[in-house]
């Protein structure tokens, strides 16, 4: 079991529980600094906090309730116990698991370094303890909010029971109250002051010292009672305090103790001892345990060092206190910020005299230097902020962006083998240049940019990061062209030289695009790459309108060179559109901070391209006249003109919906064309307009188009997001025809998982998730048969099937014709299931078919049992841009109490040992129950509704129906939100002819 636990260890997870080999006494203890043990909780030497108490129901409540990942987020302000309060919410919650009071396994993420590996043991964690719930605590001074939030995304992906249980230090003036995310303040109010006093009382502080805090100061903090005990002192005395400690120290250890708090401050982590070992290691000292006495004892009331379970010294070193870091600084250095500059210099130098660096140590140099705190630098790149605030906080506080360059510039001598210093050195330069007025494209600062982002490819030539920072350096040049464009223009106009200009503008552009480019294939499923290039293209054509002198966007039509522009800009803009989409769900900050910038550039791209029918008109006669080679681009714009006509949002995909019969069949015409030219995104599109259309288009049919799209990729051995979906659609056509066929084929069913598998592979690729249904299986019989995911609950439609396996809460059911469809089994008993039917809707996700809202086919009364095993509703992205960013108010909805269900009639068979007692009874309304208290519909009356787009289809929503009703007219050009007059009529439903199936025919506009 050790062994598996230092497996564990290694992938950055550690478990709660008692500490190995604690008879050596601790140099440290809780009350001098140190964080506390579970010895220490165990014997209650913390003070519960007042807000301790609902931060424990609430998370004791998800845990009990929770069905997906989710993220409760303690905010504190610095010293005020947040990992204190942490540490104890993990041992109540451990302690109530042993005794069977919870379900709960309680653990605390050190590090996500390598990311996948975390991922990997956290699943298998979840595997081993049969998907129970998991509570993982992370404090984001061990984990960067990027990989915190590519963790979180990963767990939900896989569909685990995690509860992270996030700590983030938060400095603002004012907190906003969310849902599950609270603030931890370091004053103490009455009653938690109060129960502070008595317990410091009772371990020895002094009446005479707490008097006169409480006369001094009018509110204490949390860090003045350790103080008060064991130093006689408070926070209000910390200057001092630290002062006089410090001048107990020979020159050397008061050295080594200011550059553990400048580190501390800087990034929130400890030091190793050995880079700074020049510092304290002499003739006499081989290590700090042989200074003396008096020595020691000074250094244990300024810092701590990071202790290993078994008591060891694991040589990291920190502040005792986090507030301590800035008063050593002082005490060693008055006004030591005016000598930043020098600290941090030196610091590097004893870096680079330490020898090789630890893969730790050098991500320590990276948080002081380069990483500015719980940001993406690619993030804020284009954001208005100054350039301080685009780099580290020691950036920041040089407050001088020469002192900060001529730093940058030590790092890269001191370490000319980093490639990460080199870039970040060269980003630097270029935003410098960027924020300079009056900048020139020939300045030094691009030159020394471009050099040192060429040694940083010399060292890593397959970095994604680099060839953004290559693409953005163009960029920042191609701005600096603009205004100087402009400048020289009103100046000297008879001296610009337009050619050169526009010379330099397209030379740069196109080395951009393609640094661009191959950072997006390097890391495809990151939005900043997409973001960037769109913009590219959208400040080159600026630019080139200007230099051209066009009043307007004409020139994209005629200039070959901006032609291809604005077609790539499209292009680019599909594919960011595609993941702001994908994604948007997951409430990322890095989509969140994205979306504005692809809805700014789509408004753009429409004013190039044009949505009027003048537009419209003038691109189909160039389309009609134009010559073989321009043919592709005019059609092109003529398809996209089009479709912004129709847009009623920046959801390009909706616009297919509203098209008209004759809109349809002219760009259905283009696509034809551009497929047969070797244009390989016309397949998407073209597929994307039958699934979004009315037209029936068969599952044959649909078959052949994605099979050529899918074999344009395979052929030309390219890898991308057209080849995901390809290979997505084409897994589930096939598991639509062999469903709708209803007898065993092998052969179709192979089909489907052999591309289901292929889905699921590139999906991981992308860092997409693999198990959440992106669509559903409906009741047509063609390509319709393919339900959007937000259509679900009126379109799809139920199939059944036979439970084939059930293990470790997964279940298999085999449907008649064969394909494997999986599905939750949460406390299903595996004896007394397998081989019962099951009814339910059938979901899509890339990983493979799903069964979802289940129920026994043979037995109503145990529908509620099964639904109660089942995951709810996804959450919204609205739901989730309300809480905080990156994403963690993944909450559930709570759903009405249903009425009670009657005792279960004799006959019925049983399928499995679930107590119906153990279960809530609330359960989601179902369609039937709806139908008779809303449905008052008379066949041949005439109704008012509005037109709707509901799975593709135009249909009529009106207030007496509950469901949106289908139209069967020969004419459906309405457009959708209008509203309209038409006939309700009524015939037996098709599957059932029990029941009544409702359409609306003689639809007509309703007249102002």
């Amino acid at each position: 079991m050790s062994e598996s636990i230092e497996r564990y260890k290694a992938s950055g997870i550690e478990f709660y529980g008692p500490t190995k080999n604690t008879a050596e006494e601790r140099p440290w203890d809780f009350y001098s600094g140190a964080e506390i043990t579970w010895e220490e909780l165990d014997k209650q030497h913390d003070v519960i906090r007042d807000i301790y108490r609902n931060v424990k129901l609430r998370v004791s409540e998800i845990i009990r309730t929770t069905r997906r990942t989710q993220i409760y987020t303690l905010r504190h302000r610095p010293g005020s116990g947040a990992t204190t309060l942490a540490r104890r919410l993990a041992f109540d919650i451990r302690k109530e698991d042993e005794i069977g009071a919870i379900s709960c396994t309680v653990i605390d993420i050190k590090n996500c370094s390598n990311i996948k590996l975390t991922e990997q043991y956290l699943c298998q964690l979840s595997e081993q303890t049969e998907n129970t719930v998991i509570l993982a605590i992370v404090e984001s001074k061990h984990v960067a909010k990027d990989k915190f939030e590519n963790l979180v995304k990963r767990m939900s992906d896989a569909a685990k029971k995690v509860l992270f249980f996030y700590i983030e230090p938060y400095t603002r003036r004012y907190h906003t109250q969310k849902e599950n995310v609270i603030l931890l303040d370091s004053y103490l109010k009455t009653e938690e002051l109060q129960r502070f006093v008595e317990k410091y009382t009772t371990q020895g502080l002094e009446h005479s010292i707490l008097e006169g805090a409480l006369k001094n100061q009018k509110i204490l903090e949390v860090v003045d009672f350790p103080l008060m005990l064991k130093d006689k002192e408070t926070s209000t005395n910390l200057s001092t305090y630290v002062s006089e400690w410090m001048d107990e120290l020979p020159e050397n250890l008061r050295k080594f103790c200011a550059y553990v708090g400048f580190v501390f401050k800087y990034s929130d982590l400890g030091v190793n001892q050995t880079i700074l070992k020049s510092l304290w290691k002499d003739e006499f000292h081989q290590s700090l345990r042989s200074y003396t006495f008096e020595q020691q004892h000074a250094i244990s009331k300024l810092l701590i060092e990071e202790m290993n379970d078994d008591g060891t010294g694991k040589g990291i070193w920190r502040p005792r206190y986090n507030r301590f870091s800035e008063f050593i600084l002082e005490a060693y250095k008055t006004n030591w910020e005016l000598g930043l500059s020098e600290i941090a210099k030196d610091f590097i130098s004893l870096c680079q005299n330490a020898g090789e660096l630890g893969s730790d140590d050098r991500d320590m140099l990276y948080s002081v230097f380069i990483i500015r705190k719980n940001a993406d630098y690619r993030a804020i790149e284009d954001s208005r902020d100054n350039i301080k605030n685009k780099f580290s906080l020691l950036i920041k506080d040089l407050d001088d962006i020469e002192r900060a360059e001529s730093l940058f510039k030590t790092l890269v001598d001191a370490f000319p083998e980093d490639a990460i210093f080199r870039g970040h050195f060269a980003r630097f330069l270029y935003e410098k240049a960027s924020m300079l007025k009056g900048i020139e494209i020939d300045d030094r600062l691009f030159s020394d940019a471009q050099d040192n982002l060429n040694m940083a490819f010399d060292l890593n030539s397959n970095d994604a990061d680099l060839f953004h920072m290559q693409g953005m350096l163009l960029r920042r040049k191609i701005s600096a062209l603009s205004k100087s464009f402009t400048r020289d223009m009103l100046t000297n106009p008879e001296d610009v030289n337009l050619q050169d200009a526009e010379d330099c503008l397209h030379e740069w552009t196109q080395d951009a695009y393609e640094a661009f480019e191959q950072s997006i294939q390097i890391s495809p499923a990151s939005p900043y790459g997409y973001a960037a290039e769109s913009q590219l293209f959208k400040e080159s054509i600026t630019l080139g309108q200007k230099i051209i002198g066009c009043n307007d966007y004409s020139f994209c039509e005629t200039n070959s060179i901006y032609s291809d522009y604005a077609e790539k800009l499209g292009n680019v803009l599909d594919l960011f559109e595609q993941i702001c989409y994908a994604f948007k769900n997951e409430g990322l900050s890095q989509i969140m901070n994205s979306y504005p910038i692809y809805e700014s550039v789509r408004a753009f791209h429409q004013n190039i391209v044009g949505l009027n029918a003048e537009s419209i008109q003038r691109y189909r006669t160039m389309y009609n006249s134009a010559t073989k080679e321009n043919k592709s681009l005019y059609g092109n714009l003529l398809v996209k003109s089009i479709v912004y006509s129709k847009k009623s949002s920046k959801d390009t995909r909706r616009a297919y919906s509203n098209l008209t019969k004759s809109e349809r069949m002219e760009i259905e015409e283009v696509l034809e064309h551009q497929k047969n030219q070797g244009d390989v995104k016309s397949y998407e599109t073209l597929f994307l307009l039958k699934l979004y259309g009315p037209d029936e288009f068969s599952i044959d049919e649909a078959i052949d188009l994605l099979k050529e799209w899918e074999h344009q990729f395979s052929s030309g051995n390219q890898i991308g997001w057209g080849y995901l979906n390809a290979c997505f659609y084409l897994a589930v056509c096939y598991s639509a025809k062999s469903i709708l066929a209803g007898v065993p084929n092998k052969e179709l069913s192979q089909l489907a998982m052999t591309y289901f598998h292929k889905s699921e592979d590139f999906a991981k690729r992308f860092d997409k998730g693999t198990v959440q249904p992106l669509c559903y299986l409906g009741e047509k019989e063609d390509i319709h048969c393919i339900v959007d995911k937000n259509r679900k609950d009126t379109d799809a439609c139920t199939v059944t099937g036979v439970i084939q396996h059930v293990n470790n809460n997964k279940g298999i059911l085999k449907m008649l014709c064969g394909i494997d469809v999986s599905f939750k089994a949460n406390r299903f008993d595996k004896f007394h299931t397998e081989g019962q039917t099951l009814r339910g809707v059938l979901g899509f996700s890339y990983s493979g078919p799903g069964l979802y809202d289940f129920r026994p086919d043979i037995d109503d009364e145990l529908t509620g049992l099964y639904m109660d095993v089942q995951d709810e509703k996804e959450i919204s992205f609205d739901e989730l841009a309300e809480s905080y960013v990156p994403t963690e108010d993944l909450v559930e909805e709570k759903h009405p109490e249903a009425e009670p269900t009657e005792a279960p009639q004799s006959g019925i068979k049983q399928v499995g040992y679930i107590d119906p007692a153990k279960f809530p009874t609330s359960r989601k309304s179902n369609p039937t129950n709806k139908e008779t208290k809303k449905n008052k519909l008379v066949d041949g009356v005439d109704y008012e509704g509005i037109i709707i787009i509901d799975g593709g289809y135009k249909k009529i929503k009106c207030d007496i129906y509950p469901y949106p009703l289908k139209i069967e007219d020969r004419n459906t050009d309405y457009y959708e939100d209008e509203i309209v007059f038409f006939t309700a009529k009524s015939r037996p439903n098709d599957r059932d002819a029990n029941k009544t199936f409702w359409y609306a025919t003689n639809v007509r506009l309703k007249e102002d």
